[in-house]
C-alpha cells in the first residue's frame, strides 16, 4: 500500500486534530471510493491506496487512544474484506495488513472501547477457520477467541468495559462471548432476520449490561433481550422504525415521537408513557437527545397563513419548552432547522432570513450556520454559504471542538472561535463527478 499527499493552501494554526474522510465519487464509473487522512493543524491530507489504487472501505474507525486507525478494504484475495492498520501520522501512516498471511475472510470488525485491539469476525466458504479473532494493534499479534460463521457486515458490539462482545452469526443467532474467559453464550437462538445494531446507536448494551437492544436486517422492528434470563421482547408500537428511536442515556428507556407527542418505553418495567409538550409547534420526525436529557425537536410553526421551520427544546421532567429563536431575540432567524452534535453539548442551527412561507424554500437555498452551546448562552456564526444538513452533512469533534463540512466546492473546518481552514477542494481530490458523498471520522 502506498499513500499520496497534498497540503491545503490556507493552513490555520488555531486548529488541531486529525480525521479520516471516506468519499464516494457519485459520478465515477471506475473506483469511485477514496479514503483520506487529514491533519487540521498542518492542513495536510493524504490518500491511502492499495496497490497504488483507490479502494472501497466498508468500515473505518479510530483506536480509543487515537494513535491508530483501522479500516476494511476489499480483499486482494478471498471473498470479502481485508483488515488494515495505520498510524495517526499524516506524512507516514504506514498501513499494514496484520491478517494477510493467515488468509482469513474478514466480514466485520470493531475496536474494543477500552483496549487497543480489534475484534474481527470471519465467515464465508472457509468455515474451518471462521470465528471471532482479536488483533492487538500495538504488537499486531492475533488471538483466536471462538468458532462461528459470521455474516458479512454482521453485528459486532462491545460492552463499555470491553469485556463482552455481542455478535451475529450467519444462521441468525445473536451470541455473546466473554473475551476474558473465552466463554460464549447464545442470547437469541433464532432472530427472524440477521441481527443488526440500531442506526445512530453507538452500542446496543444498556446500563449494567442487563439488556441488549437491536434490530434486524429489515430495519422494521426493535428487540430487547434480557442478558441474564435470555427473555426477549419486541418493543411495541410506535417503536417500529429503528431510525426514529433514541436512547435516554444512563436509563433503560427508549424514546420516539408520534402524533406530536414524545413516547418513552422503559424496558425494565415494560411501561410506556407519553409527553405532550405545551406548544403549537407541529413536530416533524427529526429529534435528538441533549446531555441533560432535554429533547431537541424540529417542527413547523403556523402563524396565520405563514409557516415557519422551528427548533425547540423539551424538558422531559415537566414538558416545558423553549423555542431556540426566542432564546436569541437579537437574531433575525425566520426558519431554523437543528441537529444535536456528538457529545450532546452543542446544537447546529441552519437558518434563513425572512421568507413568506416554509413551503416556498427553494432546494438550492443557502443557509447561515451557527453552533449553540447546551445552555444557550451564546452562539458561534460559521458561514452564510451552507447548503443544508441533507446536502452537506457535517461532523463535529467533541474533543477538538471543530466541525467539518462541504462549503461550496471545498471541504472546510471551523472551530468554535469561528476560525476557518479550507482543507481541500473537490477538484484536488480528483473527483470526476459533480456530486460526492462524505463520511467523516474525527480522532478521539
Amino acid at each position: 500500500m502506498t499513500v499520496s499527499g497534498l497540503t491545503a493552501q490556507t493552513p490555520n494554526q488555531s486548529l488541531e486534530g486529525q480525521l479520516l474522510i471516506n468519499v464516494v465519487d457519485v459520478g465515477a464509473t471506475e473506483r469511485p471510493h477514496k479514503l483520506f487522512l487529514a491533519d487540521t493543524a498542518s492542513g495536510r491530507i493524504t490518500e491511502l491506496l492499495v496497490q497504488n489504487q483507490s479502494f472501497f472501505a466498508s468500515w473505518v474507525r479510530w483506536s480509543p487512544d487515537g494513535r491508530t486507525f483501522a479500516y476494511l478494504a476489499s480483499a486482494r484475495r478471498g471473498e470479502a474484506y481485508e483488515l488494515w492498520l495505520a498510524d495517526a501520522n499524516v506524512r507516514a501512516p504506514n498501513p499494514r495488513p496484520p491478517l494477510f498471511e493467515l488468509g482469513l475472510n474478514v466480514v466485520t470488525a470493531d475496536w474494543n472501547p477500552r483496549f487497543n485491539f480489534i475484534a474481527v469476525g470471519t465467515g464465508g466458504t472457509n468455515r474451518q477457520n471462521n470465528g471471532i479473532y482479536l488483533v492487538n494493534a500495538n504488537f499486531e499479534n492475533v488471538v483466536f477467541v471462538t468458532a462461528a460463521d459470521i455474516a458479512i457486515d454482521a453485528l459486532l458490539d462491545w460492552t463499555s468495559d470491553g469485556a463482552l462482545l455481542a455478535y451475529g452469526t450467519s444462521d441468525n443467532q445473536l451470541q455473546v462471548v466473554n473475551t476474558e474467559t473465552e466463554t460464549t453464550a447464545t442470547l437469541v437462538p433464532l432472530v427472524p432476520n440477521q441481527p443488526r445494531q440500531l442506526p445512530f446507536f453507538q452500542s446496543g448494551w444498556f446500563p449494567q449490561d442487563i439488556y441488549y437492544v437491536y434490530t434486524d436486517i429489515t430495519q422494521q422492528t426493535v428487540y430487547a433481550v434480557n442478558t441474564e434470563s435470555r427473555a426477549q421482547v419486541q418493543i411495541p408500537e410506535p417503536f417500529t422504525n429503528p431510525y426514529e428511536v433514541a436512547w435516554l442515556p444512563a436509563t433503560n428507556q427508549l424514546l420516539t415521537q408520534q402524533d406530536n407527542e414524545l413516547v418513552i418505553f422503559d424496558i425494565s418495567t415494560d411501561n410506556m408513557t407519553t409527553i405532550a409538550p405545551n406548544t403549537t409547534l407541529r413536530l416533524t420526525d427529526s429529534f435528538g437527545v441533549m446531555a441533560d436529557n432535554r429533547i431537541l425537536v424540529n417542527g413547523v410553526l403556523v402563524i396565520g397563513d405563514q409557516q415557519f421551520a422551528e427548533c425547540m427544546l423539551i424538558d422531559l421532567r415537566d414538558g416545558s419548552t423553549i423555542l431556540l429563536r426566542e432564546a436569541y431575540p437579537a437574531a433575525t432567524w425566520a426558519h431554523t432547522i437543528c441537529q444535536v452534535l456528538p457529545g450532546r453539548e452543542h446544537i447546529a442551527v441552519m437558518t434563513t432570513d425572512d421568507l413568506s412561507s416554509f413551503e416556498l424554500l427553494p432546494p438550492d437555498l443557502l443557509y447561515s450556520l451557527y453552533i449553540l452551546p447546551l445552555d444557550l448562552t451564546g452562539s458561534v456564526f460559521l458561514t452564510q454559504n451552507y447548503t443544508g444538513f441533507g446536502n452537506a452533512p457535517l461532523a463535529f469533534s467533541a474533543r477538538w471542538q471543530q466541525v467539518i463540512f462541504q462549503e461550496e466546492n471545498d471541504l472546510v473546518v471551523y472551530n468554535l472561535n469561528g476560525n476557518k481552514l479550507t482543507l481541500v477542494s473537490l477538484r484536488e481530490l480528483d473527483l470526476v463527478g459533480d456530486v460526492a458523498r462524505f463520511e467523516f471520522y474525527w480522532q478521539p
